[in-house]
Parts: structure tokens; C-alpha cells; sequence
């Protein structure tokens, strides 16, 4: 998976400077487009970055650090990747899921956070092993699956190093769980911290899937009604007209 070619690009929208706060500049930051429907859920996140999630590149990562942004319920930074050991792997998961369970959310990997926020960059190793390893882990951990983009930013004049950002949207199948062996827990983000549910938590949440549930299949119900009368209504009215 190289999804390198995306970054590194000018773009085709108005940019303008940023400066960090010492007053050396750090780069260029996009004017942003319209939000398409498919990335309304991080509307919020737009307006943090500075950028939409698919226009990521390293001037979005230093504005970061020169504004010193602060970790969320939907933002995360992290300075390396996830450790190859069983709590590393479950952390990974944890932090996945617990995004996918609330507003949906961003992971930066190779940002440095001071108290929770932006203070450094620390380029890492961007290769296609780690992110098959990344998906792996989530797709051996996490029960429902989750739906997640792993995305390339690499440095302006080396596409080998640079950062990963893990793009989850909010999950229509919450909630999911992380196994640790054959229990089940279930993550979500408190604040800029991960932290698992308690049982009348994962109950409510079980609830509310059931609830969403039936609410789509009330539409697909409507939807069909609504097509079964459409030609029906078509007839009576060339009848009409032929009488």
C-alpha cells in the first residue's frame, strides 16, 4: 500500500504561510476546499488542521507543532509507531476502536506531544510492512471490524521517512471490542485518552446499535413503498390520459 503519491504535492488551492512561534516560517498551509459529505463527521478536525484529512502533508504536521495543537476525544499523537509486543499490538487496537466507538478521530504517528500538545516532529520509517502489519493487528483484535485509512506523509525530499496518518470515521457498527484472549473490552476516547467502558456503558451502546439498526430498515422500507407506488402511479395516469 503506497499512498505516497498523494502527498508532497502543490495544491491546487490558495495557500498561505505559516510561522512558528519564534518567527521563522515552517512551511505552507492550505485554504480549504468545500467538505465533501464523505468527511463531514470531521469537521472539527478541518478546522484544527487547517486542511481536510485527505490534504495532509508535512506543512499541516509543522503547523501542528508552531501552533501547538492539543490532543482530543479526536486527535491523537503518537511519536513512533506501535511496539511489536502484545501490549503494543493492543494499544494499536484500543486506540483504533475507541475512536471508531465515539466521533470517529485521527491518529498522527511520528508527532511529539508535550502534556498533550504538538511540540515535535519525529520522522519514522514508511514502509509497506508496517502498514499491513497495522491493518493485521486490527483486523486480529478488533471485533466488529473497523473501518480505517492508513495515509503517507513523507518529507519534502524523502518519500521513505515521514509520519502515518491513521484516519477512522465513526463507526455505524459500534460498539467494537478488543480481544484480550477470550475476554472482550471496549474502548473509547475520554478527553485525549483511551479508556475502556464499563458494563451498563457497553449495554447503552449495544442499545443504540439496535436502535440504528431498526431505523435503517424503516428508510429501506420507505425507499421500496416509494418504489412500488411510483409505477403504479405512472399507470393510472396514462390510463387517464387515454380515456
Amino acid at each position: 500500500m503506497n499512498c505516497s503519491s498523494r502527498f508532497g504535492r502543490t495544491s491546487r488551492h490558495r495557500r498561505r504561510s505559516v510561522t512558528h512561534p519564534n518567527g521563522r516560517p515552517t512551511g505552507w498551509r492550505h485554504t480549504l476546499a468545500p467538505m465533501s459529505s464523505r468527511e463531514s463527521w470531521a469537521a472539527r478536525l478541518h478546522d484544527v488542521l487547517d486542511a481536510r484529512l485527505h490534504e495532509l502533508d508535512y506543512a499541516t504536521l509543522q503547523g501542528l507543532v508552531a501552533r501547538g495543537v492539543r490532543e482530543a476525544t479526536d486527535l491523537d499523537f503518537k511519536r513512533e509507531v506501535y511496539g511489536g509486543n502484545e501490549k503494543g499490538k493492543r494499544s494499536f487496537a484500543a486506540d483504533v476502536a475507541a475512536m471508531a466507538n465515539e466521533r470517529g478521530g485521527l491518529i498522527s504517528i511520528g508527532v511529539v506531544d508535550a502534556d498533550g500538545a504538538a511540540s515535535d516532529l519525529n520522522p519514522i520509517e514508511l514502509s509497506e510492512a508496517e502498514e499491513l502489519r497495522m491493518k493485521s493487528i486490527a483486523a486480529d483484535l478488533i471485533s466488529p471490524h473497523v473501518s480505517f485509512e492508513i495515509q503517507r506523509i513523507p518529507l519534502a525530499d524523502n518519500d521513505s521517512n515521514g509520519f502515518y496518518a491513521i484516519i477512522i470515521p465513526p463507526s455505524p457498527d459500534r460498539p467494537h471490542a478488543v480481544s484480550f484472549g477470550v475476554d472482550l473490552r471496549y474502548p473509547r476516547r475520554d478527553g485525549a485518552r483511551t479508556r475502556y467502558m464499563r458494563q451498563p456503558e457497553v449495554a447503552a451502546e449495544y442499545a443504540s446499535r439496535e436502535q440504528r439498526g431498526e431505523a435503517q430498515v424503516a428508510r429501506l422500507g420507505n425507499v421500496l413503498d416509494e418504489g412500488h407506488a411510483r409505477p403504479r402511479s405512472s399507470a393510472m395516469a396514462r390510463v387517464s390520459d387515454s380515456s
